[in-house]
């Protein structure tokens, strides 16, 4: 069984070797960018086509954490936060990122 100093250490090593670098309320940070299965909940909500990636983000890197809503800029192209979602240990977040224009 994993426990949380196993995984903080695996996301490091992950990060580490395929960084994605990110600025978030004029700070720099890393993550890794994925792609998220969408989910009823964005064809409900109207953001199915709006979607473009995700970013998995270290919680522990942030005092306050991007949520909903929030922008982050990567390669100086802004992107809207349109869903977060936190793993059972509050160790990493998967940030659901679109346009920056999707409305708030």
């Amino acid at each position: 069984m994993l426990d949380t100093t196993a995984i903080t250490r695996r996301f490091t090593n992950i990060r580490s070797n395929a960084a994605t670098t990110f600025t978030f309320s004029g700070t720099d940070y890393t993550g890794v960018k994925t792609n998220k299965a969408l989910d009823i909940n964005f064809v409900d909500a109207g953001l199915s086509n709006d979607y473009q990636w995700s970013l998995q983000i270290s919680l522990s890197d942030f005092e306050t954490a991007p949520a909903v809503s929030d922008l982050i800029t990567v390669s100086g192209t802004e992107y809207r936060v349109l869903d977060i979602e936190d793993d059972s240990l509050g160790i990493i977040r998967t940030l659901a990122l679109g346009s920056k224009y999707q409305n708030a």
